[in-house]
């Protein structure tokens, strides 16, 4: 097993979309929320 990854922001503008987030944050407890980071 390799050592686990750094997960950046440049890698998450790469691979997400905000949908993705946000849908990731509800399942977290976080309803109603959107990334305030600006995704392409």
């Amino acid at each position: 097993m390799s050592a686990p990854q750094e997960i950046t922001i440049e890698m998450m503008r790469e691979k997400l979309y905000a949908a993705v987030v946000s849908d990731a944050l509800d399942a977290l407890g976080y309803k109603n929320q959107s990334p305030r980071v600006p995704l392409p």
